[in-house]
């Protein structure tokens, strides 16, 4: 039986959630993390959070080089938050 897996990294800024985190037993950590993401998805908020992501990402794809610079510069203006 072969197991999918792929590492990531987070970044967590909530003091309270980086000392539960921090709290858990060795091994627990990915099982907690991902149960309460797949838990979020399935709430209001999170498919909302869902549908916004996907639809940045259609925008994404559509931006080509061969683009004009006004339409890269509308399709970009859309895109808020905080990213690196």
């Amino acid at each position: 039986m072969s197991v999918n897996s792929k590492r990531m990294i987070f970044h967590l800024y909530n003091p309270e959630i980086i000392q539960f985190i921090n709290n858990l037993p060795r091994g627990y950590r990915s099982l907690v993390v991902e149960s309460a993401l797949m838990t979020y998805i399935e709430t209001d908020a999170g498919r909302t959070l869902m549908n916004q992501l996907q639809y940045r990402k259609k925008d994404r794809q559509r931006i080509t080089p061969t683009n004009r610079p006004d339409k890269v510069e509308n399709a970009l203006e859309k895109l808020k938050g905080d990213f690196d």
